[in-house]
């Protein structure tokens, strides 16, 4: 697989796994900023609802 910095589809994602090469990377968020980060802000806001007996 062939990342550019200049193509449309230029990220990778943690958990990424890279079988051989060389990478330089841009870390452009972290934590709640990502995009994994905010699915989970996102679920974690879904209010449960209670089992009734």
């Amino acid at each position: 697989m062939f990342k550019d910095k200049s193509s449309k589809d230029n990220c990778i994602f943690k958990g990424t796994t890279i079988a051989s090469g060389l990478a330089i990377v841009t870390i452009t968020a972290i934590g709640n900023e990502t995009k994994l980060g905010k699915i989970g802000i996102s679920l974690d806001s879904i209010k449960r609802r209670k089992k009734h007996p």
